[in-house]
């Protein structure tokens, strides 16, 4: 199993670092869950790394997420990421998006027919 060299281990790094905690920054407005969609995830990312629920992520639990993110890429635990775990973890990823994916979907589909209901039953 080929690894990563140095410098594509630590740009893969960054990227991951980048993609998963640049949300979490971003989209944290008061308010909670209101804003468009990519707001409302933000304000999870940011729960996610904040992990004694304080309301401010230390340097501290930044880093104990992005160690527990190498670790789930690292499946057979020699501490390197291969490019084979990379692309695994990213097709996992992406598999796991999907399925939110239809999941908001689906449940955006029962709002929408439950609204139909009421919005239909007064008017007989």
């Amino acid at each position: 199993m080929k690894t990563l060299s140095t410098f594509k281990l630590t740009t893969l790094g960054a990227a991951l670092l980048l993609f998963s905690t640049s949300p979490a920054f971003a989209g944290h407005h008061e308010g909670g869950e209101k804003g468009a969609p990519h707001h409302r995830g933000g304000a999870k990312m940011f729960e996610k790394h904040d992990l004694d629920g304080d309301g401010q992520v230390s340097k501290s639990e930044f880093m104990e997420t992005h160690e527990n993110r190498f670790n789930e890429m690292d499946t057979d635990g020699d501490g390197k990421i291969s490019s084979e775990e990379a692309k695994a973890f990213g097709e996992k990823k992406r598999e796991e998006m999907q399925q939110r994916r239809e999941e908001m979907k689906d449940k955006a589909a029962e709002h929408r027919e439950e609204k139909g209901k009421s919005d239909h039953s007064g008017d007989e």
